[in-house]
């Protein structure tokens, strides 16, 4: 039997061989306007489709990919593919937002505007639909080089948002000195709301100031009704969780939007 220990290691031996054979694939969990209980965009969650050892989780080559700097290539597969994806649900008539989580290695090369650019050429998305997810770590280094990286991207037609927002060392300054055109609340504050009094006020407080910014917000970590009904009070439409559904593959989500279609009665089962 194989322990997680020896796919790891295994994975050290084989992770650039699967990123010349794109073995790295996204998989999609839905954002969902809570009003509508419409999916209005999607994550995009990378996922190592290993040919003997099936699909591999990120904690199985993720560690070794960002201390190596192989994680920029693997960036670059899964931006490409999940581009190419929604833009063939888009010709299908599905409307969606697809989130791209960057890496520090990645967000900081200096031809990164380039390469958004040529991707969404190539793909044909359009540029409103592609969000990329960043966390505080990535622009640390270098806050001007951070800032004006965004900005030319932004310039694309492309949004920026801060991942895992209150995670860790979180505090304004990132809000503040950074041009994000949204957020997404990090799980702990939605999972503990109704039990943390102290959680549920910071949670209140981040909505509040999001709200103040003119800052989109989507709540993660959603997995239960009490929660989905807190989202709904709070008057903030978009959140994403295990409520709504687990990652899925392309095949999946498309499965989703007919099933929706269905439901709405814009077709005859």
């Amino acid at each position: 039997m194989i322990c997680q220990e020896d796919i790891f290691m295994f994975s050290l031996q084989r992770i650039e061989q699967a990123i010349l054979r794109e073995e790295f694939v996204p998989y999609y969990q839905p954002q969902v306007n809570v009003l509508q209980q419409k999916i209005v965009g999607v994550e995009a969650l990378v996922r190592w489709q290993h040919p003997e050892l099936g699909l591999l989780a990120p904690l199985f080559f993720l560690p070794f990919a960002e201390t190596t700097g192989v994680i920029s290539e693997i960036d670059g597969l899964v931006l490409k593919k999940a581009c190419q994806d929604i833009h063939e649900l888009h010709r299908l008539g599905f409307g969606m937002s697809v989130a791209v989580n960057l890496s520090a290695s990645h967000f900081n090369h200096k031809y990164l505007p380039r390469m958004i650019a040529e991707v969404l050429e190539e793909t044909g998305i359009d540029p409103c639909s592609l969000v990329l997810e960043l966390t505080e770590g990535v622009m640390i280094h270098d806050v001007q080089q951070a800032v004006r990286v965004m900005r030319e991207v932004q310039e694309l037609g492309v949004k920026i948002y801060l991942d895992d927002f209150g995670r860790g060392y979180s505090n304004l300054f990132w809000l503040l000195h950074f041009p994000f055109n949204g957020v997404k609340v990090d799980r702990c504050f939605i999972q503990s709301s109704t039990m943390d009094a102290k959680n549920y006020e910071v949670l209140l407080s981040i909505l509040d100031l999001s709200r103040r910014l003119n800052l989109e917000v989507i709540l993660e970590g959603v997995e239960t009704e009490q929660q989905l009904q807190f989202c709904g009070q709070q008057g903030y439409g978009v959140a994403q969780g295990y409520l709504f559904s687990y990652p899925l593959t392309i095949i999946g989500l498309e499965k989703r939007f007919w099933l929706e279609r269905l439901q709405e009665g814009l077709l005859v089962a």
